[in-house]
């Protein structure tokens, strides 16, 4: 993007090298280079030159051989000598190499771009990626948007297209950003809302330490897997099983156990029938001395009766008392 292409030139600068730096587009299937620059327009804004000698470039309607006009975005088509045979698979090959009506075998590139009326190829970015609700997300024109823009604070920036996860089919825009010290992302954030167009406004800013490579290019692949990992271990933890909810414990029933204490006698009545008791006893007793025959036995009988039975009465009052102390 346009970042990079300044960053290139400020650094040949400083080491004193006037040669013009410029860019070029091509591919493993398609023999290496396709395109390198042979006019005044300088490189920038996904500008990679033209077609090599003996290549032939066009710009196709996404999916289809129809070819389509000047300053029109579709798929990069290359026919010429140096394209490939094949994939070992086939129906990848067939999916790439198409024979177009004018009978010649076109590689599909899978990458989106257009070209102008003198021929050179602008690159926009991979694959023809859509946002739910309209716009294609191309790479290349969204970062030369903010590169232009010269947003205080951003070092460097890239998107990063994600799989829309609530609609199939569509992707959402990423941003990974580089900043100076002492800047965060919501020192950005309306900036760069302000310099794109509606749907290119990313659903995420995010915040490197660099640009990540993988050989030699930045490592989109990579930064989408971590996404789709975080998402798809979200997602299990919102499978899992949730914890069985404690409900509140019912209140406790205080049942209040009752004693039934059995009121005995009061000891003041039993004393009484103690002393009476004793007295008729007695009475009985002294009554059996004064008289003889059957009477007799009968009040000594009831004497012997009253006085143990008070006696015993007596003694249950005081062994109550003691096991009270």
């Amino acid at each position: 993007n346009n970042t990079q292409l300044r960053r290139v030139r400020k650094f040949l600068d400083k080491h004193n090298c006037r040669v013009p730096f410029t860019t070029g587009y091509g591919s493993s299937e398609a023999g290496s280079n396709v395109t390198f620059h042979i006019s005044g327009k300088p490189a920038g804004n996904g500008n990679v030159g033209c077609p090599m000698p003996l290549t032939n470039v066009t710009i196709c309607k996404p999916g289809t051989t129809e070819e389509i006009g000047y300053n029109k975005p579709g798929e990069i088509c290359v026919s010429g000598p140096g394209i490939m045979l094949g994939y070992d698979n086939p129906e990848k090959t067939a999916q790439a190499l198409i024979v177009h009506p004018d009978g010649k075998v076109w590689l599909h590139m899978g990458d989106m771009g257009q070209m102008d009326e003198d021929g050179h190829l602008y690159m926009a970015g991979r694959g023809s990626i859509k946002r739910f609700g309209g716009g294609f997300l191309d790479y290349l024109p969204m970062e030369n948007k903010l590169a232009d823009a010269n947003i205080p604070g951003i070092v460097d920036q890239f998107f990063v297209n994600i799989p829309d996860e609530d609609h199939k089919g569509y992707y959402e825009p990423y941003l990974y950003v580089v900043l100076q010290d002492g800047y965060s992302i919501d020192d950005i954030r309306n900036a760069v809302t302000e310099a794109l167009e509606a749907h290119m406004v990313p659903t995420h800013i995010i915040q490197l330490p660099e640009r990540p490579f993988w050989h030699f290019k930045t490592n989109r692949i990579g930064l989408t897997e971590k996404v789709l990992e975080a998402r798809a271990a979200r997602a299990r933890q919102m499978r899992r099983e949730p914890k069985a909810e404690v409900s509140a414990p019912a209140p406790v029933q205080r049942v209040e156990k009752r004693v039934v204490v059995q009121q005995g006698i009061p000891e003041e009545v039993v004393i009484v029938v103690v002393l009476l008791s004793l007295v008729l006893g007695l009475i009985a007793l002294v009554g059996g001395f004064f008289t003889t025959g059957i009477t007799q036995v009968i009040l000594f009988t009831a004497a012997v009766c009253f006085l143990v039975h008070s006696l015993i009465e007596l003694l249950l009052v005081v062994l109550t008392l003691l096991t009270r102390k």
